[in-house]
């Protein structure tokens, strides 16, 4: 019997070779296979070996990201950049060693330590563009001690260097090689805060690997994923993408065990990004999850594909609105597209022209 199983072992591995070997059938036809049977074998072993070569930076949701973060090979994120851009990361490194140093504050919380900008310099002086006020008085409505504060697009540190005095742990992701660079340097001058930072992006699955960024000018909070961008953004870098739910999974955030909150500030890329979190929130209790997220249709307007499955994530919450967190946007589960577009132009939200594009979004829908 052990010779018979043997010996069909390697006649399945002769027709993989040459499935046309007509010698090799007719001896697996006397074994009871038949083409069709072994055609199937072939499709399952040719998923299965696609599912294993798979990175972890394709996963939608905890259950299929569960598997990778147990492959202590994996555990290590993808950081770094091709050779011209991990010069600038260096460049910038050696420049700001020799950077005297300057304490921002950002009222109410304390000040922190900076190597000197002219962008910190901004920051204390109140003139910084990159920087709405409303955004702070959100963040310190709603952090506690007991939040996990996610940073997607962190720049050079001024939410992640505020919320993390408030906050539990904090988490910083950064893809343009300069501002990383920055974000790091600083975190020397503020220890104890439980601040973990990564020169990586968080992407939608379908675009996740490998990402090409564009931007104006490397460092200046500018650059984006999105591909029709203006002829006048020359410059371009390279950067690993991650799925967020891979990245939770990795870093053990788990909704149940703590308020999460994510600010997202992507560049026009928040319009693909967001309707990807669906799949995964659904099967999760966000109850304790806010996110506040920046829109940017002076960029690129959202799609009206986009627009669907933004409409559909934010059906998962309780809480829509813009800005203040305290008008909620009349979203229910039976909203169509167009009472969507509609509510957000009554609003004065983010779509045609409109001058609010921070929406807030926190709660299981009821």
């Amino acid at each position: 019997m052990q010779d018979d199983e043997t010996a069909r072992v390697y006649l399945r591995k002769a027709y993989e070779v040459d499935p046309k070997n007509t010698n090799v059938l007719e001896l697996l036809r006397l074994q009871g296979e038949t083409e069709t049977s072994l055609l199937e074998d072939k499709v399952e072993n040719s998923l299965t070996s696609k599912e294993e070569e798979e990175k972890p930076h394709y996963c939608r949701t905890r259950k299929s990201c569960e598997k990778h973060i147990n492959k202590p090979d994996l555990r290590k994120l993808e950081e770094g950049w091709e050779d011209e851009r991990e010069s600038d990361y260096s460049h910038t490194k050696s420049r700001l060693n020799s950077t005297p140093n300057m304490d921002v504050t950002i009222p109410p919380m304390e000040k922190f330590e900076v190597a000197w900008d002219k962008f910190w310099k901004a920051v204390n002086d109140g003139t910084a563009d990159l920087l709405p006020e409303k955004n702070f008085k959100i963040l310190y409505k709603h952090l506690t001690n007991e939040t996990i504060y996610v940073d997607i697009g962190a720049f050079y540190g001024p939410t992640i260097f505020y919320s993390s005095q408030i906050a539990k742990r904090s988490f910083g992701l950064e893809p343009d090689p300069v501002s990383f660079s920055t974000l790091e340097h600083n975190l020397i001058f503020n220890p104890g805060r439980n601040i973990h930072v990564h020169g990586i992006a968080v992407a939608a699955p379908d675009d996740a690997g490998y990402i090409q960024f564009v931007t104006d000018k490397m460092g200046n909070g500018k650059s984006m994923i999105v591909p029709d961008l203006p002829d006048e953004r020359k410059d371009h870098f390279e950067a690993a993408g991650f799925t967020l739910p891979f990245l939770f999974e990795l870093w053990g955030i788990k909704f149940e065990e703590n308020p999460v909150f994510i600010k997202i500030s992507v560049e026009s890329y928040e319009c693909r990004l967001l309707p990807s979190f669906h799949e995964w929130l659904s099967q999760e209790n966000i109850e304790n999850l806010t996110i506040l997220v920046t829109f940017n249709p002076q960029i690129r307007a959202c799609t009206a594909m986009e627009m669907q499955g933004l409409l559909k994530t934010f059906k998962l919450f309780s809480h829509v609105s813009c800005i203040d967190g305290e008008n909620t946007l009349p979203i229910t589960t039976e909203t169509s597209l167009a009472e969507f577009e509609k509510i957000l132009e009554n609003q004065n939200c983010f779509t045609k022209g409109g001058k609010h594009n921070v929406l807030l979004a926190g709660g299981l829908q009821l």
